[in-house]
């Protein structure tokens, strides 16, 4: 426990536990591979491989109304996320009603479901919605610092 006090000090007098400024610009790291990893078997155990995304454009969508903050896809592009897509059924999505259940599956239980826009998301905006999730954003300043 001593340990433990002694991280979360020191890294409050590096500032990691203060948010960013509005108008501060920010980076989202990576997920680790292994949750990487994680989020791709909790894609494919919720996704619809024969559902694609010009199927879901229906106006009664569960979650229509809803909006979610878009980050930047190239934050989590990495060759551990492409290759983990290459192995999905072309055109698979996990419809929006599943997106809690599978971010559990993959351990991630703090992300409020009711952000979620549209009917269905790709494997690339899940783990957008993931990356986000589990990773915090940091001042690009902050990070010249260290």
């Amino acid at each position: 426990r001593l340990n433990s006090i002694r991280v979360a000090e020191t890294l409050g007098e590096f500032k990691f536990y203060e948010s960013a400024q509005q108008d501060e610009d920010t980076v989202l790291p990576k997920l680790p591979t292994s949750i990487v990893d994680d989020v791709k078997i909790a894609f494919q155990a919720f996704c619809d491989p024969f559902e694609t995304i010009e199927a879901n454009t229906a106006a009664d969508s569960p979650t229509q109304g809803f909006t979610s903050k878009q980050s930047d896809s190239a934050n989590v592009e990495s060759s551990d996320s492409t290759e983990a897509s290459d192995t999905l059924p072309e055109g698979a999505t996990l419809p929006s009603k599943y997106v809690g259940s599978a971010l559990m599956y993959a351990g991630i239980f703090n992300k409020p479901f009711s952000e979620i826009e549209g009917s269905s998301l790709t494997f690339a905006e899940f783990l957008a919605l993931a990356n986000e999730a589990v990773m915090m954003t940091f001042p690009q300043a902050r990070i010249a610092e260290l």
